[in-house]
């Protein structure tokens, strides 16, 4: 293989997307001599890694599982092993990281690792990009890929008057700080938002919890998970707080007295503190709740020698994540110019529901199998070129089917709920 450019790559963020990112440029990229992979913990796992004793604001909570099943999350070629559940705790997810980093990252060459190196700042200066780091460091990389997750900034919906009093007596938390049930021992607890973090929250605080509302926007009982279940209330949303008095007022005017905590699983804001502010402008919008001016979610078309991965909501995270680097390798080895593309039909929304996510992974490959045409690192005859998941109609159905198949998952965690209820017992993984 002859190198007819070399130049030096950042990857910044030890979780799945800056390992995939790893792994892939190692086996199809070409003109990078060093790959640096800043992690800022001392080990890699990214939000999957939580060390023992500093749970607190680690995002994963004790007794969390996926809410995909194992064939659809896993990377391209590395399965999970088998005795893993269908659904993963927490702990499996972790060790299957380090697996991965172990197979395919530690010890190859030309890849440095930055251990326990938080990156305070990447600013690009004459032409580089300037990477500098909680000690102070500070190195030249022509190019950088972001992967710092976007779960760093809670997301508290404003409006709700009083709430702030809540929050400031520790009355209020958001999901991030929640680690298990056993807080709401006897309590009543409001839960807000619906997603599968609310969702997860309020059948596990049920388990020991006095009484457990489930504040969310649309209420409805028809289709309501936790319908029939007496520790369990669905309720709209709140209109006021009161602390003194610890009463809640939703919209609709019923007032909730007694209420011991609040729980806001409303999820995060986007957030990029490496950035310089003027950067931070132009990517952000709705403050903060979505990211615009990426090229297909993944790279500025204004400057493309940086990218992004995992930017969209809904989406498999995983082999988003190879395919993603795939096409980032394309772009920083110059085959693929998004200065030179029409926007992506997926440019302007994060949120990828309803099977849009497997059209968005559709439409990557159809970019990275025209690069893959133009370039002749394909055929490289030294190495065996990384190929991402490819979203046949096989990856497709269990896509489809994955919401029914977590809802039938939620009625097994409940009936577990209820036997630990009758027990007394404070929730854990099944």
């Amino acid at each position: 293989m002859t190198i007819t450019e070399v130049k030096k790559l950042a990857i910044i963020g030890g979780g799945p997307g800056g390992l995939a990112s790893a792994r892939v440029f190692l086996k199809n990229a070409r003109s990078f001599s060093e790959i640096h992979l800043y992690v800022s913990d001392e080990r890699v796992g990214g939000l999957w890694y939580v060390p023992e004793g500093h749970q607190k604001g680690r995002v994963m909570y004790d007794h969390l599982e996926t809410n995909l099943t194992k064939p659809l999350m896993q990377f391209s070629g590395f399965p999970f092993k088998e005795e893993v559940s269908e659904y993963p705790k927490r702990l499996d997810v972790y060790n299957y990281l380090q697996d991965y980093f172990t197979r395919f990252i530690a010890g190859q060459s030309p890849v440095q690792i930055h251990w326990t190196t938080p990156v305070e700042s990447v600013l690009k200066e004459s032409g580089k990009w300037s990477v500098r780091t909680s000690q102070g460091e500070v190195a030249e990389f022509d190019n950088v890929i972001v992967a710092t997750g976007h779960f760093s900034k809670p997301y508290i919906p404003r409006g709700v008057r009083g709430l702030e009093d809540w929050f400031a007596h520790k009355a209020a938390i958001h999901a991030r700080d929640f680690q298990n049930a056993e807080f709401s021992r006897d309590k009543t607890v409001v839960v807000i938002g619906n997603a599968s973090s609310g969702q997860d929250i309020v059948n596990q605080v049920s388990s020991v919890a006095k009484h457990v509302y489930h504040s969310v926007s649309a209420p409805s009982e028809s289709d309501y998970i936790y319908a029939g279940d007496p520790v369990i209330e669905q309720v709209g949303k709140i209109a006021s707080v009161d602390l003194n008095s610890r009463s809640v007022t939703l919209e609709d005017g019923t007032v909730i007295s007694g209420v011991d905590y609040l729980v806001y699983a409303t999820g995060y804001l986007y957030n990029f503190p490496l950035l310089p502010a003027e950067w931070q402008q132009r990517l952000l919008v709705d403050e903060g709740r979505a990211v615009h001016g990426l090229w297909g979610h993944i790279s500025p078309p204004e400057d493309p020698s940086i990218a992004f991965v995992l930017i969209p909501q809904l989406i498999i995270p995983f082999p988003l994540a190879e395919l993603q680097a795939a096409l980032i390798v394309h772009i920083f080895e110059g085959t693929i110019s998004p200065q030179e593309q029409a926007p992506g039909p997926f440019d302007s929304s994060v949120v990828l529901d309803n099977l849009k996510d497997v059209a968005y992974y559709r439409w990557l490959q159809e970019q990275l199998d025209a690069a893959n045409g133009r370039s002749a690192s394909v055929s490289d005859p030294v190495r065996a070129h990384f190929e991402p998941v490819w979203w046949d109609a096989h990856h497709e159905s269990l896509r489809a089917s994955s919401s029914a198949d977590k809802r039938r998952r939620n009625d097994v965690l409940h009936d577990h709920t209820l036997q630990l209820r009758s027990q007394g017992k404070s929730y854990t993984n099944q």
